[in-house]
């Protein structure tokens, strides 16, 4: 049976739900909700949702370990299920990409993201799939970068941001079916013409 791992990067507990640095748990839930995906699993590290059409297996992650300790839960689930790493897609938020955007990339450095930074260190290697979401708003600017991330979208971001996590839940689906190269043709083509905020 073909397995895929979605794991969307964020901080647990009600006190971080609505912050920029959770877009990546908001696009899990979106995508649990979406697909009726069914919870199947939650640990110390992690929170797990799956469905399966019988030939293929798809999870979704939330890690609990706290951003900065995200490849802990990487490596919690592969001490129980084996999947490849041409088979796993991160989604997380980016400061480096306005908020209205997102982009897909097969590999590459963290750019930043402490999340992703410690996956890539923990798992040794920069081949994974990732989907970052764009949060950069002037504001950034004019605050520290920590609590900017932890700082709460407003009324008027949040409603930027919502199109964009579908978009972004529409491209993680055509992934379950085609090659990442053609995933990112169609759908940063389509991030990039989005009207801007």
């Amino acid at each position: 049976m073909e397995i895929r791992l979605v794991v969307g990067l964020g901080n647990p507990g009600v006190d971080y739900e609505a912050t920029r640095h959770n877009a990546g748990f908001m696009l899990i839930d979106r995508l649990v909700a979406r697909l009726n995906a069914v919870p199947c699993e939650s640990t110390r590290t992690y929170d797990l949702w799956s469905l399966s059409d019988g030939a293929r297996k798809i999870f979704f992650m939330k890690p609990l370990t706290y951003m900065n300790l995200s490849g802990d839960a990487l490596v919690a689930f592969f001490e129980r299920y084996s999947v490849p790493h041409e088979a796993i897609l991160v989604a997380y938020d980016d400061i480096a990409l306005p908020l209205g955007r997102m982009r897909i990339r097969p590999s590459g450095s963290a750019g930043g993201q402490k999340g992703m930074r410690h996956i890539i260190d923990t798992l040794q290697t920069s081949q994974l799939a990732r989907l970052r979401i764009g949060v950069k708003t002037e504001a950034l600017a004019h605050t520290a970068v920590v609590d900017f991330v932890l700082g709460s979208f407003s009324s008027d971001e949040s409603s930027t941001l919502l199109p964009v996590l579908e978009l972004a839940a529409d491209a993680v689906e055509a992934w379950f079916d085609l090659e990442l190269a053609e995933v990112m043709n169609r759908y940063n083509q389509k991030a990039a013409e989005t009207p801007p905020p």
